[in-house]
């Protein structure tokens, strides 16, 4: 009983931090993303316009993982 339960907290805790470092690398990179071309072209760099683009982006990433089934490997046939 007690293995299920740490077996089951540990499946949430890996989907949280799935989820945080997914979040944390795309808003990382949209911003830089944003700032260089919004730099190149002449613009001005908005953070809120660019945080905001990284979290539908987020979202659209989870979205896909969602949809994209998940293939098992496997086992070749020993004779």
């Amino acid at each position: 009983m007690l293995i299920y339960i740490v077996r089951i907290r540990l499946e949430i805790e890996v989907k949280t931090v799935r989820f945080f470092l997914t979040f944390f690398w795309t808003l990382l990179l949209i911003n830089m993303t944003s700032y260089v071309v919004n730099s190149m072209t002449g613009g001005h760099y908005d953070f809120a316009s660019a945080s905001i683009l990284s979290v539908v982006a987020t979202l659209v990433i989870f979205l896909i993982a969602k949809v994209i089934p998940i293939e098992t490997a496997v086992e070749p046939e020993h004779h």
